[in-house]
């Protein structure tokens, strides 16, 4: 997560997440909002095939 290397510039994860990979808290609670939709996207390469999930 906080590698210099890295071509990301952010990720959302558990608070004690911060602590351990030496990052910032930029927003807090942001699960708490009654708006917010979750959304799921699968990304893969241009012919691959993706198997469904059961669920």
């Amino acid at each position: 997560m906080s590698d210099p290397q890295s071509r990301f510039d952010a990720a959302v994860c558990a608070e004690v997440a911060g602590p351990m990979y030496g990052s910032t808290a930029l927003a807090q609670d942001i699960a708490d909002n009654p708006d917010a939709a979750t959304r799921f996207i699968v990304v893969a390469r241009s012919g691959q095939k993706i198997a469904r999930s059961k669920k």
